[in-house]
């Protein structure tokens, strides 16, 4: 009987004895592993690569999948997978792989099943090639083992598995099957024993990745008590000596859930058809406890910035002076992306509906005013420090924890180039992309409740417009207060709301570049955005 997934068709390996050690085998080029593996390169990857929402190549073609490395790891593959695509670029991401042999328990959990590459099969028995990470015995290994710490000497390199801080008392119990798997995103989770956090970076960049740089030092080096504490750390060292990050281990914090979902929360609130919410600030007690936890918001990302700028971090860490060269080249790459974005505006204009065209061509009849927008923001001095910062923060980045509020996810943009996510900058760029999202949780809001009624949407335009300008001016507000005297926060302080606006520019361009190649039916909220931005001036 075929168990695979619902509705696929999935191709069946035949996978000889040791089928784990799927290394390029010299002496038998034609023989059965070798032939395994070829096919599931060529045929089995190139599919099930373009299903998974951590791919971030949909809108390219394959040309070629190879298996750059198959590390054996105890019974799994920790396979390393390059994909050439059609415009020439190359992707690499990270794959573990567990064989499901019918009859296992674990077998037929539907995570295991949706996760399945292939059918398998050795002789007479038979069962799923699946990703590894969605099998519990896997993820408690990895985990184990990143506690623990040590190394494993691979053909090619080696796996280290690294310790960070007194972790010894959260070691996952083998026998405990309680592995919750979330809903798969860039990245790829599992929240063990509600005790450990476990993160598996998909597409890999050589380097380490900001995230496990920045944790080892919030939590070795200067504490801060408003993040998820670092356990552990899975690297790949090559022979070469190049190291690539392949998962974070943390302590898991309860949670109410994210601060992107509180918000749309609230703002259907502000969209009840009984009154105008939208003025009862003193009155409703949904808008005094949410405006409550933005001030609270402000206060730790300013506390954050303090706690990044500490000494003991080393060259990677330290702060620096701002310098005048530093300034002409923010100029010129704010300048460039700018011109960049609107070449791509112009591209892809008539694949926009009517509304985003319309708003589309009004901003790229604003190229002048953009370009001067951009001049006249930055600087030609500034007295502040460029430092390492979170770099990609906006409300889906913080977790509410009963009161309070908890950061997480420091990779910074994944998007960007790997170098330019761990260099240094001003932390301002955190607080614009706070502002940014409140900017995108109204306009998201304004859409879903004017939906299924378009006479709504005159009437809540205002409201929500209220609250974007409340909720932001009550975070400056916050965060000025509190970052005072940090090496970050420039001095004068009234430059502070300067770049902040230039940063919030710099967002919007970069999400109407994101929103073109992943949700163009979202760009008009980010086209919004730089017209408000630049008409603000």
């Amino acid at each position: 009987m075929d168990k695979s997934p619902p509705g696929t068709k999935l191709t069946t390996l035949v996978v000889p004895e040791g089928w784990n050690s799927l290394q390029p085998d010299q002496a038998q080029q034609q023989g059965p592993m070798e032939r395994a593996r070829v096919q599931l390169a060529e045929e089995v990857l190139p599919s099930y690569l373009t299903t998974r929402r951590w791919y971030a190549a949909k809108q390219s073609r394959i040309h070629r999948v190879s298996l750059r490395e198959v590390l054996q790891w105890r019974d799994w593959l920790l396979a390393l997978v390059c994909v050439e695509l059609d415009t020439a670029a190359q992707q690499d991401y990270f794959l573990p792989l567990s064989i499901q042999w019918d009859g296992q328990v674990e077998h037929t959990a539907t995570g295991a099943q949706a996760a399945a590459l292939a059918r398998v099969r050795h002789h007479a028995k038979t069962g799923l090639l699946c990703d590894a990470l969605a099998d519990g015995s896997f993820v408690r290994a990895i985990a184990a083992a990143m506690v623990k710490g040590g190394e494993v000497r691979l053909v090619d390199g080696r796996l280290l598995f690294s310790p960070v801080g007194e972790p010894a008392d959260w070691l996952p119990t083998a026998g405990v099957a309680s592995v919750r798997i979330p809903t798969e995103g860039s990245n790829s989770a599992a929240i063990l024993e509600d005790r450990l956090f476990l993160k598996t970076y998909r597409r890999l960049s050589a380097g380490i990745n900001p995230e496990v740089e920045i944790g080892r030092f919030l939590t070795e080096v200067s504490p801060f008590a408003h993040i998820a504490p670092l356990v552990g750390a899975l690297e790949y060292q090559t022979s070469e000596g190049d190291r690539l990050s392949l998962g974070v281990l943390q302590r898991y914090v309860p949670n109410q859930g994210d601060l992107w979902a509180h918000t749309l929360n609230l703002l259907e609130r502000l969209g009840e058809e009984s009154g105008d919410r939208g003025a009862d600030w003193d009155t409703d007690p949904a808008q005094i406890a949410y405006a409550a936890l933005i001030d609270t918001l402000g206060q730790r990302v300013a506390e954050l910035h303090h706690a990044l700028a500490q000494p003991g971090g080393g060259e990677a860490f330290d702060p620096e002076p701002i310098s005048d060269s530093d300034l002409a080249v923010l100029r010129e790459r704010i300048q460039h992306e700018a011109a960049t974005t609107l070449e791509r505006l112009q591209l892809h204009l008539t694949d926009l509906g009517p509304d985003a065209q319309t708003q589309a061509r009004t901003l790229l009849g604003e190229r002048d005013t953009l370009a001067a927008y951009v001049d006249a923001l930055v600087p030609d001095r500034l007295q502040a420090a460029k430092m390492r910062c979170h770099a990609d923060l906006h409300l889906g980045q913080v977790l509410v924890v009963e009161n309070d509020v908890l950061v997480i996810d420091f990779e910074g943009e994944p998007a960007r180039p790997l170098l330019e996510r761990r260099a240094k900058q001003s932390p301002l760029v955190d607080v614009a992309g706070l502002v940014r999202s409140f900017h995108y949780a109204g306009a998201n809001a304004l859409v879903r409740l004017s939906q299924d009624n378009p006479d709504q949407h005159a009437r809540l335009t205002p409201i929500i417009a209220r609250w974007t300008r409340e909720m932001t001016r009550r975070l400056l507000a916050s965060y000025e207060g509190a970052a005072a005297g940090s090496p970050g926060f420039p001095a004068p302080a009234a430059q502070a709301r300067d770049l902040i606006g230039l940063f919030a520019l710099q967002k919007a361009l970069y999400e109407i570049r994101y929103e073109l190649d992943n949700r163009p039916h979202w760009v008009r909220i980010p086209v919004e955005g730089v017209l408000e931005l630049v008409s603000s001036q």
